[in-house]
């Protein structure tokens, strides 16, 4: 879980800094989308092994 976490924050990093240097602003729409399914993924697995 944690290599997961690990891997989707360093996935959003690298897309936000690419925006930055591509100077595209859709990137980062793409970065928001994607850390904010990383997020909703790692709680609905979270409460699937704690139940």
């Amino acid at each position: 879980m944690l290599a997961f976490n690990n891997f989707s924050t360093q996935v959003v990093l690298l897309i936000t800094i690419m925006s930055i240097f591509m100077n595209s602003f859709f990137l980062l729409d793409i970065a928001l989308f994607y850390a904010s399914i990383s997020f909703a993924s790692t709680m609905a697995l979270m409460r699937l092994v704690l139940l």
